[in-house]
């Protein structure tokens, strides 16, 4: 486990151990989740399709699929500290690249990717290019 924000007691994130085709990052406080983010490595008939993929020769891709904070503790850093560590976890894990959806407030969320290096189109999907970082 590792700690994420001393202002709060006892939050502290887990991460996978290594790349799996489904991974589940979870922040506790205590023994509580009140945070989680999911990456899904899609599947080599999806990979295929993706246009930025073949385009920039991405080999290890994987697909943000939920990124989520419990409503009592948005706002306080939580979603950025668990996003810094699926950051950091795919960096060290050699994934050249993260894509997704920005789901709810749009342009919130859209700003809140942006300010962690994503790319976020007109139709809300976001890419973050790792072999950059």
């Amino acid at each position: 486990m590792t700690p994420i924000n001393e202002s709060i007691a006892d939050l502290s994130i887990v991460s996978p151990t290594g790349l799996s085709s489904r991974m589940l990052f979870r922040v506790y406080s205590g023994l509580n989740v009140i945070a989680y983010a999911q990456l899904r490595r899609p599947s080599a008939k999806r990979r295929a399709k993706l246009a930025f993929a073949e385009k920039n020769g991405v080999s290890v891709s994987y697909h943000l699929a939920n990124i989520a904070v419990s409503q009592n503790y948005q706002n306080l850093g939580v979603g950025s500290a668990l996003l810094t560590e699926v950051l950091n976890f795919c960096h060290s894990q050699h994934v050249s690249c993260l894509y997704g959806e920005a789901k709810g407030d749009s342009e919130l969320l859209a700003h809140w990717y942006r300010r962690h290096g994503f790319i976020v189109d007109e139709a809300d999907n976001i890419q973050l290019d790792l072999s950059d970082i």
